[in-house]
């Protein structure tokens, strides 16, 4: 019985020890890969650059000055200039100036995790043409066009490129400078108000998340009480939010299946310095749908 009882533990020792070393192996792989769990360049299905795109998202011209798709050829195109941006670590940033006027506005569209650039034309195309933005809008690393891989640090020094190309832009260097982000972009958005605070004179937030790690509850619930120990990523906004003093507008869609909106409350409510805070909810909005559920009122509080 004793000898039986012995072979029983050492065999439980030595599954417990090999489970144990697979759930290591499992953790180490999701904190080592976890920026090809987050980061969607080209989901499946989709083209991976502008120029494959279906009618409508392969170029601005595309589309009018007044925002509106151009039908016939009386259309009058948005003037746009095709550019390849250099970041400090030297990734070459494929992005799109669409050109209004030296004394307007100029925006800094971020757009949300998924695809190139080109499916967010039409939304861009309405920040031009119904809210009077000259808008600046690119993919970030590893997206479209673009070069490198995305990472957090990756991707925000795609968003100091952007802001230092519109700084030393010959006709733009002046122009007010607005950045907007969608869900993930709403992040880099208000990571680059933070660090750069006097080159920024508003935000715009859309279903953007508190942090990655209040994400983790929601998308992963079996690893929250390990989250602290694998999670690399941090896109904390809502440690940030409340130091900003910009103006700050926060589009929430209030059907979002992705994003919970208390998030975008939470940022509300902690960005107490801001010289102007304005929270728009949307009836129906869901995560990338908030904008055209919204219409063209959408286009008059940006």
């Amino acid at each position: 019985m004793e000898d039986t009882t012995n072979k029983f533990l050492s065999f439980a020792y030595t599954a417990g020890g090999a489970i144990g070393g697979l759930v290591v192996v499992a953790l180490s792989l999701l904190y080592v890969y976890q920026d090809n769990l987050l980061y969607m360049p080209n989901p499946p299905g989709l083209p991976k650059t502008p120029e494959q795109n279906p009618s409508g998202c392969i170029s601005p011209n595309e589309w009018s000055t007044g925002g509106e798709f151009c039908q016939s050829a009386s259309c009058t195109p948005i003037p746009y200039e095709d550019v390849t941006i250099t970041t400090d670590d030297g990734e070459h940033i494929h992005a799109w100036l669409l050109f209004r006027n030296p004394s307007a506005p100029t925006l800094i569209y971020f757009h949300g995790n998924a695809a190139n650039m080109g499916f967010r034309l039409q939304n861009a195309a309405g920040m031009y043409g119904f809210s009077g933005y000259n808008v600046l809008m690119m993919d970030y690393r590893g997206y479209g066009k673009s070069t490198g891989k995305p990472s957090e640090k990756g991707l925000q020094l795609d968003g100091v490129a952007m802001l230092k190309y519109l700084k030393q832009h010959p006709r733009l260097s002046s122009s007010p400078i607005v950045v907007f982000g969608r869900s993930l972009g709403g992040a880099l958005a208000i990571w680059l108000a933070y660090h750069h605070g006097p080159d920024i004179s508003g935000v715009i937030v859309e279903n953007t998340f508190m942090s990655i790690p209040t994400m983790v509850d929601k998308l992963m619930p079996w690893a929250v009480s390990i989250k602290w120990l694998i999670l690399r990523i941090k896109w904390d906004s809502i440690g940030m939010i409340p130091t900003l003093t910009q103006p700050i507008m926060f589009i929430s869609g209030d059907r979002d299946e992705l994003v919970p909106s208390f998030h975008m409350k939470n940022l509300y409510e902690a960005a107490a310095k801001s010289a102007f805070r304005y929270m728009y909810s949307v009836f129906g909005g869901t995560h990338n749908d908030t904008w055209a559920k919204a219409g063209r009122k959408y286009y008059s509080v940006c």
